[in-house]
């Protein structure tokens, strides 16, 4: 081989190379960016999720200790009918929607689809819990 013609592949394959490692590397960042980016978003979720959940037993806990003696007190027989138990229920939901930051409600409707109907089975499980002799 000649030394000009190694001159020449060289004059072609060095910035062949160079194009081909930059392509690589520019792909392997953006992969990383896509990797962080889910991550992310799927942190969001499950915050938002976990929130979601504390907002809802700290409701529930509060309904139970402030609301439902005295809503028992002035009933006859002091215990709850099932309109009473809808309208504390209604009064939870609305509760905890009004505490949770848009953020919150935005990120978990992405998980969920429905997020009152979420909320309506959280507070229902939350009852049950409190029912069992303690919040989960």
């Amino acid at each position: 081989m000649t030394p000009d013609l190694t001159a020449q592949i060289a004059d072609i394959l060095v910035p062949a190379a160079g194009t081909l490692v930059t392509a690589l590397v520019s792909w392997i960042v953006a992969e990383v960016a896509r990797y962080v980016r889910a991550r992310t978003k799927n942190e969001a979720v499950a915050n938002a999720m976990e929130r979601i959940g504390h907002t809802v037993a700290t409701t529930v806990a509060e309904i139970e200790q402030r609301v439902v003696p005295q809503v028992r007190a002035g009933l006859a027989d002091g215990r709850l009918d099932k309109v009473e138990k809808m309208k504390l229920k209604a009064l939870a939901r609305h509760t905890v929607l009004a505490r949770l930051a848009p953020q919150v409600r935005k990120e978990a409707a992405k998980a969920v689809g429905n997020l009152d109907r979420f909320v309506n089975a959280k507070i229902e499980q939350a009852v049950l819990d409190l029912r069992r002799g303690g919040a989960k």
